[in-house]
């Protein structure tokens, strides 16, 4: 599994936050910045990951921009766009960003929900395992 950053590097910054990349290396940044430029959620999104949760973190305790769905996944939201993410378990200030969606009800998806828990068994098992790249390993 391949971690791409997306805000500044953790000597710039209190809290790291990485994004999951797919088989041809893109991330949930290159989706929010391949977004159509009339959709200010998906930019203000962008720019909350890149700069405001690197210096003050996850807000947890507004559930208007961050909020628990249970089993270790949260969400970041902002308006009807949602990124899902996790905790590194070891390493609290570690965030990793699964993937975004666009709500369209009351309720966050089983599936989105599932997906991001995927994402997180895959990336404790690539942990365990050494085969987590992050920002700046090579590939074995």
């Amino acid at each position: 599994m391949r971690l791409v950053r997306i805000g500044r590097p953790p000597e710039q910054a209190v809290w790291d936050v990485l994004a999951v990349a797919d088989a041809q290396g893109r991330t949930l940044r290159d989706q929010l910045l391949r977004a159509d430029r009339a959709d200010h959620d998906a930019q203000a999104m962008l720019a909350i990951l890149e700069r405001h949760i690197p210096d003050h973190g996850p807000d947890t305790r507004n559930k208007n921009k961050c909020k628990p769905l249970g089993q270790d996944i949260f969400e970041f939201r902002r308006g009807a766009i949602r990124v899902l993410w996790f905790y590194d378990p070891r390493v609290r200030r570690l965030i990793i960003c699964t993937h975004r969606f666009y709500k369209q009800s009351q309720k966050t998806p089983k599936r989105e929900i599932d997906r991001a828990i995927e994402y997180r068994a895959r990336y404790l098992a690539a942990e365990s395992s050494g085969k987590l790249l992050l920002p700046g390993d090579k590939p074995r």
